[in-house]
């Protein structure tokens, strides 16, 4: 029973190398391969990832053509064929141990997905500031912790492959998504069904980079248009669910309704796709200094809504 390790690639040349010797070092017992898909770099920064093909046999390249992330994941998974799915960016590392340990964990239990402890390694301008350790738990209700952004990174994550496989075609590495991409497609496989587990151990770091490379095309404002979207995508296909209860199901849009209200907090111009009952202000997630706030927002926006509804 071995691992697919799945890595998209863009213009990566100084950060890839090191992902892949975090994959060689979870030992050749548990690596059947290493898919490494290009989205479309430069030349020369194909060329980098080509070189290392010579160094590492484990290792696959192919190209996707400027497609996107998502999209390079989708193509990484319908090649591989291994047991066991890990995600990796192709700026961050496994740390050693990581798939000996959940292999065994999702191979003894009942679990479709484990995660574990991980951390942030913070950098700028590709110099090493300092770190910050986090510290995982068992969840009782994991898709409650994912609609309140209770995120981890998708490499801290190793998955069955008959789950990857259902996510896969349902189309939940959405290529239409451009901002939080993982939260989606983790807390989508929560609300079909997915049981997540948690075993002891530090084994991912994310790089998180200032500087220089910290660029960024997609404005604050921007960020929340696209996160309601995912926002009302996830109360749909709540409220579609056959496996939740009708109290889970009040719970979790309750959660997102509440998220909306924030939102529009931060930009008023949003309007709000229906109409939102009172008793779904969750009022513990919202911070204190908004609170004064969100009732007049909320009648604001309620009676936008039925304004625009009834014209």
């Amino acid at each position: 029973m071995k691992t697919s390790i799945l890595i998209p690639y863009f213009n990566n040349s100084k950060t890839i190398e090191k992902a892949i010797e975090s994959c060689l070092l979870q030992g050749v017992a548990n690596v059947k391969e290493i898919i490494v898909v290009d989205d479309g770099s430069k030349p020369e920064e194909f060329e980098v990832l080509m070189q290392l093909t010579e160094r590492f046999p484990i290792l696959q390249v192919h190209k996707n053509n400027s497609k996107g992330g998502n999209s390079a994941r989708n193509m990484a998974f319908a090649l591989s064929t291994g047991d066991f799915i890990q995600w990796l960016d192709a700026d961050d590392v496994l740390l050693e141990g990581k798939l000996k340990t959940q292999l065994n964990f999702l191979e003894t239990t009942d679990c479709d997905i484990v995660y574990s402890d991980w951390r942030y390694d913070f950098y700028y301008n590709e110099n090493y500031t300092h770190s910050e350790k986090h510290l995982g738990k068992p969840h009782k209700d994991t898709i409650y912790e994912l609609l309140i952004d209770n995120w981890q990174p998708c490499h801290n994550y190793l998955m069955k492959k008959e789950i990857a496989q259902k996510l896969f075609d349902l189309g939940l590495w959405n290529t239409q998504t451009r901002v939080a991409q993982d939260r989606e497609y983790f807390t989508n496989a929560a609300i079909l069904g997915a049981k997540f587990g948690y075993v002891s151990g530090e084994f991912a770091v994310y790089n998180r980079w200032g500087g220089n490379q910290n660029v960024s095309t997609i404005s604050f404002a921007e960020r929340l248009i696209l996160n309601l979207e995912q926002v009302n995508s996830y109360k749909q296909s709540i409220k579609q669910s056959a496996l939740l209860s009708k109290k889970s199901k009040k719970l979790y849009i309750s959660l997102l309704d509440t998220e909306i209200l924030i939102s529009v907090y931060y930009n008023f111009k949003i309007k709000i796709p229906e109409n939102i009952p009172f008793t779904h202000i969750v009022w513990k997630r919202i911070h204190w200094k908004m609170r004064f706030f969100i009732p007049f927002i909320y009648i604001c926006k309620n009676i936008e809504f039925l304004f625009l509804k009834k014209n």
